[in-house]
């Protein structure tokens, strides 16, 4: 089992796109601008292989950027999930909230929403979640643990709370603490979403975007935007963006300029 998502993935973007990557079994390389994949199967699959001659794969520093940071499209941000468990023995309270990806809450309602009720006097009460708001556009980023840059998002955001059997309100949006004593136990992280397409999505969609500079959306002001401002990563080899970083996402630097025009041009040969 791994311990965390980047242990899990073991194939990478250019295992496939790129022409110098690793000698896979799987994979035929026939030319240079492609590879063919071969399934289990045996059914063959045309891949194409990162071309460098597009302007966006040409811009200085682009190699410190993930292949996400730019080709994945929208992704859910939830902020502010609120944890909460209710020991008492009538749930149906919770009837609207029992659908939310968890089996273990949603088994204990029958298919019309009504609580099944308990088995014995020992019950303990389940972990329900709710979160303040969810957003799809735009997205925070940060770097990985090889200083990749990377979508970030909000994952351990939480308020707990707790009611006992007895009804008292044991904990109501307690806000956990860092065990390093760097405030409160909440961190961005990065994420890596299925969201992928060929087409890389356009250089306004990070530059001068607060968001992604780590600002939070509209500079995180008001109670609930402020939850938009990224914290600090769990592991120590991941970070958020140092604030040159992100000056240099939020400014129109005269190397943006140049590139960006080029970009535009390189769009305008292709649709010829």
């Amino acid at each position: 089992m791994a311990a965390s998502q980047k242990d899990a993935v073991l194939v990478r973007c250019l295992s496939c796109h790129d022409s110098e990557g690793p000698d896979e079994k799987s994979l035929e390389i026939t030319g240079k601008t492609e590879r063919i994949f071969i399934s289990r199967i045996v059914k063959r699959y045309r891949i194409p292989l990162r071309d460098p001659s597009i302007a966006a794969h040409a811009i200085p520093g682009m190699g410190k950027v993930h292949c996400m940071g730019c080709h994945s499209t929208w992704r859910f941000m939830d902020y502010g999930p609120s944890l909460i468990r209710d020991d008492r023995k009538d749930l149906n309270r919770w009837s609207p909230w029992r659908l939310q990806g968890d089996a273990t809450v949603a088994e204990l309602f029958d298919a019309h929403g009504r609580f099944l009720g308990t088995r014995d006097d020992s019950f303990l009460g389940p972990w329900l979640m709710g979160w303040r708001f969810r957003r799809w556009e735009y997205l925070t980023l940060g770097k990985d643990h090889q200083s990749r840059i990377v979508p970030f998002r909000p994952r351990y955001q939480y308020s707990i709370s707790f009611v006992n059997s007895g009804g008292d309100v044991v904990l109501d949006n307690v806000i956990p603490k860092r065990g390093d004593g760097r405030g409160p136990g909440w961190a961005f992280m990065p994420y890596y979403p299925h969201t992928i397409q060929k087409r890389g999505r356009s250089c306004e969609d990070c530059h001068w975007q607060f968001l992604a500079a780590g600002h939070g959306l509209w500079k995180g002001q008001g109670p609930d935007i402020s939850l938009t401002k990224p914290s600090p990563p769990i592991y120590p080899s991941m970070a958020l963006l140092s604030e040159t970083e992100a000056q240099n996402i939020l400014q129109k630097t005269s190397v943006y300029r140049i590139w960006r025009l080029k970009t535009l041009w390189w769009d305008y040969q292709g649709r010829r």
